[in-house]
């Protein structure tokens, strides 16, 4: 999973981390409430497509 920091947080960069399978932008300067956000994010994604005790191909 990717999540993108960045000053620049407009519609292009948005289209470009999704087309490469990114999650989500933060801009910077962070705020916490974004960071608590944006992170438990990916890792349920990432149970659901990996869960505990099954591993990868």
């Amino acid at each position: 999973m990717v999540i993108l920091i960045s000053r620049v947080a407009d519609e292009y960069l948005w289209n470009e981390l999704f087309r490469i399978g990114g999650f989500d932008v933060l801009r910077k300067p962070l705020r916490a409430d974004e960071v608590e956000r944006a992170h438990p994010g990916p890792l349920l994604l990432a149970q659901r497509v990996c869960p505990r005790g099954k591993t990868r191909p």
